[in-house]
């Protein structure tokens, strides 16, 4: 037998080995022709390609390199090269090993489908589409190809076509795990979450340690509001792939939600060591340590987070921080507002290839009356649920029909029971993906749609993008603005939001006069504590609370606040926390500065009518700097207890201030915190003036605007009939006001 005959039957032998899965045989093999035939293309491209399979793929692009010097002609050297490169991270390497391996042949399926992966991974999902699409009109029962391109597609906001895609791949292969998993992340986008947990199921069972399955059934979990079984999900995902951030980020984002701040901390701060450059995570933590009151590395967390965001802006890309993150960490109204809209432009994107299908609208009833549409995911025993029943309770009916779309759940407390009662119509929306929710509003003649979330946790911003309504306004939720061009207005008032802060907004001012919400007269109020004892406060000396959520204490306004406690002798600062981590670290905080931690009393978590109930044991309310009280400033006014507030420059720091004005209390709205603090300690030691502030604030409670539900949506009413009549008009939105 000739030499090149006995090379090539053991060349045979090999691939035999290395196709059965006997690497070392195969090696072995290998190795042997090579010995007689070091430049042998086949057997250095063949050893190469096992090399890499067996996890060395510097020595794989050594050998195949060779491979390729000696037969530069061949498009499976050029792909199996690009294929080490990218293992090794190099991929512009990869791409024109590809690209070189297409021009020799441009019908190479592999190259077609890793070039497609690899621009992918290189945030190109048109151009993976084009290598995916090609791939299929070579082979159209690839199913690598329907599940990648089902990938990229949804990453492209075409969602229908991606599930198309992928519910192909499943007909061809229905025990593709990675199919079932895409195909529920891509129905979870429609809020088809039963349907996205059913995927997710599916593909555990064929692979029970299927790490992305895990993790997407945990963010269904999320979508669907139990975060305590998300974290259950994250956990395993996290454990069947230790090593990636993302995974740890999304346990981070679920125990967060589900309330385990120490895990959700430790969750992130592992996600930010496997990767410094991940946005989200890196932001997160920050708000996370912000929830614990950890300040120690508060500070270069949020120089990191403002660096990533303006990378990404300057990128065109949606930054991974959240935007109601980016308004506790970055005080840049500009900034606020390109977050703001880059994540609404990734909502007009996800629903883009509904736009347009929506029915007409229906025509006129008959009915004279403006239909109020009122979109939220708090109707429950929550701040937005406390403030807007009044409100729906309070329309005239003789001149507006009001309607209710729940996105969230039902609580069965009395906050969603009373809104129930209190609209014409109110539709639980929850299950219904956005077209059909749209289609929900539409049919029903909303004419003013009212968002109550902006881009809060559970929102449905999805729904207002493909505008529902005529006019779309927002209102309460988010102290900021939404950044898109499908909400028209704002409802605010021109405190909060002065004429001049109009360049920060996406939306039109519909101004009020202040405030832009009062204090619902109809939540009910437990009998006061008989002590302060009863409430663990100490019966002398003064105290002062601070009854906002821990996250917006910030070391800024706590230094204050200790330099307050120290200068009025027996004055105790009371907090709500509700969680010994907190209460630790806030504790500790005040020993560093020198202040016996003794003097922080804590709150405990009560249902509303006793926490409204006890405020009253108060004598001066400190609010926060960075994001003021809102409805918690109004209840802690309607309890009598006066509040001092530093005004900032941006509608989240001026919301105390707003209610100040309506309270008929300016005078407890500083410009700085020099001030702040002189006007806190010299109210606490003027117990005679202070006493005539409660007794000023007792006798407005039947007289000034804040405390006054009725005229309040007589004047909300006034600003929706000038938004109607903008609209009638055919006149683009504009602002409108109620002196």
């Amino acid at each position: 037998m000739a030499e090149s005959e006995r090379t090539q039957d053991a060349l045979r032998t090999a691939v035999d080995h290395h196709r059965a899965g006997r690497l070392s045989e195969a090696e072995s093999v290998y190795r042997r022709v090579l010995e007689a035939h070091p430049d042998h293309p086949d057997a250095l491209h063949l050893l190469g390609v096992l090399v890499h399979q067996a996890g060395r793929p510097e020595r794989a692009a050594d050998l195949i390199g060779r491979a390729v010097a000696k037969a530069p002609g061949r498009p499976v050297y050029l792909t199996s090269l690009a294929n080490a490169h990218l293992a090794l991270g190099r991929a512009a390497e990869a791409m024109e090993g590809y690209r070189r391996a297409l021009a020799i042949d441009p019908d190479f399926l592999d190259a077609h489908l890793n070039l497609g992966k690899t621009l992918a991974g290189a945030d190109d999902p048109e151009g993976a589409a084009a290598c995916f699409r090609r791939a299929l009109a070579l082979d159209p029962r690839l199913v690598a190809a329907h599940v990648n391109l089902g990938a990229v597609l949804r990453k492209l906001g075409q969602t229908d076509q991606a599930i198309d895609h992928l519910r192909r791949a499943l007909t061809l292969d229905p025990d593709d795990a990675d199919a079932h998993t895409l195909l529920g992340t891509a129905l979870g986008d429609q809020w088809q979450w039963r349907d996205a947990a059913a995927c997710c199921r599916r593909a555990l069972e064929i692979d029970p340690g299927h790490a992305e399955a895990f993790n997407v059934l945990g963010l269904v979990w999320m979508l669907a509001g139990h975060p305590a079984r998300a974290v259950e999900c994250h956990r395993k995902a996290v454990a069947a792939a230790p090593r990636s951030a993302t995974y740890a980020y999304h346990l981070g984002l679920s125990s967060g939600l589900a309330g385990a701040t120490d895990e959700s901390v430790a969750a992130l701060r592992r996600a930010v060591d496997l990767d410094q450059d991940h946005a989200g995570a890196t932001a997160l933590l920050a708000h996370q340590l912000q929830h614990a009151c950890e300040w120690s590395q508060l500070e270069s967390l949020k120089a990191r987070a403002r660096d990533q965001t303006r990378a990404a802006l300057a990128a065109g890309r949606r930054p991974g921080e959240m935007p109601m993150i980016n308004l506790l960490l970055n005080e840049d109204p500009a900034e606020n507002r390109a977050v703001a809209a880059a994540w609404s432009r990734t909502v007009t994107a996800a629903v883009a290839s509904w736009q347009g299908t929506l029915p007409p609208r229906p025509p006129p009833s008959g009915d004279p009356r403006i239909t109020i549409g009122y979109l939220s995911h708090d109707f429950r025993d929550h701040a937005i649920g406390h403030q807007i029943g009044g409100v729906i309770e309070g329309h005239d009916r003789d001149r507006f029909r009001v309607l209710a779309y729940s996105t969230g759940p039902d609580d069965g407390s009395a906050y969603r029971r009373r809104i129930e009662g209190s609209c014409e119509s109110f539709n639980d929306i929850a299950r219904l993906a956005p077209p059909e929710a749209a289609r929900r509003i539409r049919l029903d003649g909303v004419d003013i749609l009212v968002d109550l979330m902006g881009h809060t946790k559970g929102n449905r911003l999805e729904i207002c993008a493909l505008r529902p309504a005529p006019v779309q306004a927002h209102y309460l939720g988010f102290p900021g603005t939404s950044g898109s061009d499908f909400i028209d207005y704002l409802i605010t008032d021109p405190v909060v939001t002065p004429p001049g802060h109009a360049a920060h907004f996406s939306e039109k001012f519909a101004t009020l006069p202040p405030p832009s919400l009062v204090p619902d007269r109809g939540q009910p109020i437990a009998e006061r504590p008989a002590s302060r004892t009863e409430a663990g406060l100490p019966e002398h000396g003064v105290v002062f609370c601070g009854f906002n959520q821990v996250y917006k204490i910030e070391p800024v306004i706590f230094d204050v606040w200790m330099e307050v406690l120290r200068a009025v002798e027996g004055s105790v600062l009371w907090l709500f926390a509700n969680d010994p981590v907190v209460e630790a670290n806030l504790r500790r905080e005040a020993s560093a500065r020198g202040m016996d931690p003794a003097r922080l009393v804590f709150a405990d978590r009560v249902p509303k009518d006793r926490h409204l109930a006890r405020i009253g044991l108060a004598d001066l309310a400190l609010d926060t700097r960075i994001y003021h009280g809102h409805i918690t400033t109004c209840d802690i006014l309607w309890a009598g207890v006066p509040v001092v507030a530093v005004a900032g420059e941006r509608h989240v720091s001026r919301l105390s201030a707003g209610v100040l004005t309506a309270a008929g209390l300016p005078e407890l709205i500083t410009t700085d915190l020099d001030r702040y603090r002189d006007l806190a300690i010299g109210l606490a030691r003027a117990p005679d003036r202070l006493r005539r502030l409660k007794d000023r604030l007792a006798a407005t409670r039947t007289t000034a605007p804040l405390f006054d539900p009725p005229r309040f949506v007589a004047n909300l009413e006034r600003v929706y009939e000038a938004m109607w009549d903008v609209h009638l008009s055919g006149a683009p939105p504009r602002p409108v006001a109620v002196d």
